[in-house]
């Protein structure tokens, strides 16, 4: 019976011992388990709050970038609930890279996006191209390119085109004009051609190539912007800051863009005072650039181009210098240039020599394109530019237009801050 009761109590000592380690297996297991999944939670809660951090920096340079109210650095950081992200800004080219990376507690998450601006296309073709008001050459004037013009090509006291030109219609003239090129027009009078003569009538002048009588009347051809085109980038400027009031830029350095300007623009200087063009600008009064002064792109531009647009008239003279996004040197002029230009553009439609749409002259010097859809442009006095396209251009006292071939396809940027497109927006692996 002894014996008996012995066994029992070994076995009532086994049964607790078994069952305190199996209860001990099972809560340390469950410890093990609840430990394990607080370090995932964990895990995950640093993981995605170092993504969201660099989220956060990632979306703080691009409101900084899109918004012309605010600035922003190449480089800088930003802290959020503990966790900090570095977020750097590049640039190739018109390609702008921003990436961020974020550091929460060990656990590091990247980001990155590719912006490039957003950008219009036109194509100038000529170095001269007008409407129905034709062109007057006068004084040594001279196109270093071609010139389609949709009214008559008249010249006084040699005033030449190296390249062809272009006569539109049944009226279409080239009257007292220096060709080097080829010569299209319905009525060719008192002309030298260089090339090839293409016509229904002519009489005096002289040909050098092959005379084609009775060849078609050439076709005419568009303006290269639209109405349509320029109330789009007036939206756009629209969305940015907008001044009120008669603005005088002539002394010191000065930048601005992305800007309407309920009032007159002027900007002067001495060679040493520089404008800097960094978005479109909209003046809804005149523009008047003058006495030695200097306008240039904003680098960021790249290969872009710029511009101004004016509701009344555009007056440029004195030795007034425009530079591309390659800016400006105060030793050398303008630096080596690349495929930028700025374009002056003015919708009034004056036709008055006195008071025309666009003036330019006293050796005033433009990288880019003078624009007056229903106006005239005036150009005199040893005035240099690439392109000119207006209703009516007059052209006189050894001024010079220089066609450049980048014109054919040029990309028109509303500048840093003026609309920019995703070319991407990915996760990438950190440092």
């Amino acid at each position: 019976m002894k014996k008996f009761l012995n066994n029992q109590g070994y076995a009532a000592i086994v049964s607790v011992l078994l069952a305190t380690t199996i209860g001990f297996v099972i809560v340390n297991s469950i410890a093990s388990i609840l430990v394990i999944r607080e370090k995932i939670v964990r895990n995950i809660l640093g993981s995605a709050q170092s993504y969201y951090t660099a989220e956060s920096g990632l979306e703080d340079m691009i409101l900084r970038m899109v918004n012309p109210d605010l600035s922003y650095e190449w480089f800088n950081t930003l802290s959020l609930a503990g966790a900090t992200a570095t977020v750097g800004l590049g640039q190739v080219d018109d390609l702008f890279i921003i990436s961020s990376s974020a550091d929460k507690d060990g656990f590091v998450r990247a980001v990155e996006v590719n912006l490039t601006p957003s950008v219009e296309g036109a194509s100038f073709n000529y170095g001269i191209q007008t409407g129905q008001g034709g062109i007057l050459m006068k004084n040594d004037s001279t196109i270093v390119g071609n010139l389609y013009s949709n009214g008559d090509v008249v010249g006084v006291n040699s005033a030449h085109a190296t390249g062809d030109v272009w006569v539109v219609g049944a009226t279409g003239k080239i009257d007292t004009f220096d060709v080097g090129g080829d010569a299209h027009a319905h009525t060719i009078k008192d002309s030298v051609i260089g090339g090839d003569a293409y016509y229904q009538s002519i009489s005096g002048g002289s040909v050098a190539g092959t005379s084609y009588p009775d060849s078609p009347d050439p076709e005419p051809v568009d303006m290269p912007i639209t109405d349509e085109q320029i109330d789009g980038w007036k939206a756009t400027v629209a969305s940015g800051e907008e001044m009120t009031g008669n603005f005088t830029y002539e002394d010191g350095n000065t930048s601005l863009g992305l800007t309407k300007i309920v009032g007159n623009l002027t900007i002067g200087g001495d060679g040493n005072d520089v404008f800097t063009l960094a978005g479109t600008i909209w003046v809804t009064g005149n523009l008047i650039l003058y006495n030695n002064g200097v306008l240039q792109l904003d680098s960021a531009y790249g290969d872009n181009s710029g511009m101004i647009i004016v509701d009344g008239d555009i007056d440029i003279k004195n030795n007034f210098i425009i530079c591309g996004s390659e800016g400006y040197d105060y030793d050398d002029g303008c630096n080596e240039p690349n495929d930028s230009y700025v374009m002056l553009l003015s919708s009034v439609d004056q036709l008055d020599p006195s008071d025309p749409a666009i003036r330019m002259q006293n050796n005033a010097q433009l990288r880019g394109i003078l624009y007056a859809p229903h106006g005239l442009l005036f150009i005199e006095n040893s005035a240099t530019l690439k392109e000119a396209t207006a209703y009516q251009i007059q052209a006189e006292n050894n001024c010079q237009i220089i066609y450049e071939s980048g014109l054919i396809n040029l990309n028109f940027s509303s500048g840093p801050g003026g609309g920019w497109l995703i070319e991407d927006w990915i996760e990438v692996v950190p440092d």
